[in-house]
């Protein structure tokens, strides 16, 4: 098989719900392809699916490797180290994914973590943020954050 056809693969397997046979392909692929950094970026998924946190932490870090200004991965592994419960890498990576690329998604996802560990002026500002960017495809994080700044 070639990279492409691993991805399609993977992605119909987990759109199935078959996480198992998605990480055969992820590994197969990986094994066949080492240097495709898209086969990790799927993995991760697939990893993040079955709640093993630190190999998707791990696949996301290789992806980021071969593409170190990848704003979207660095939101996503942060993602994951907050569901593992490691928050300042978490904010870490949500700093690194808003210099790359200032969202409104990006500053709605720091100033929960922001909220949730009881920084209420950083959650304020990430929030403001959030709502002052507005552009059209952030338009319902702008919304989460009018509604998360009625809390703080």
């Amino acid at each position: 098989m070639e990279e492409h056809e691993y991805e399609y693969m993977i992605q119909a397997n987990l759109d199935d719900g078959d996480i198992e046979t998605a990480l055969k392909y992820a590994n197969e692929g990986l094994k066949a392809y080492p240097d495709y950094p898209l086969l990790y970026s799927y993995r991760a998924i697939v990893f993040d699916y079955e709640k093993e946190y630190k190999n998707a932490i791990e696949d996301l870090t290789v992806y980021l490797t071969f593409f170190p200004d990848d704003a979207s991965k660095y939101y996503y592994r942060g993602t994951i180290y907050c569901a593992n419960n490691q928050y300042d890498e978490a904010l870490n990576d949500f700093t690194t994914a808003i210099q790359l690329d200032s969202c409104s998604r990006y500053y709605f996802q720091r100033g929960c973590l922001h909220f949730q560990l009881e920084n209420k002026s950083s959650a304020e500002s990430d929030l403001h943020k959030a709502i002052e960017i507005n552009r059209p495809v952030d338009n319902y994080y702008v919304t989460l954050s009018r509604e998360l700044l009625k809390k703080l």
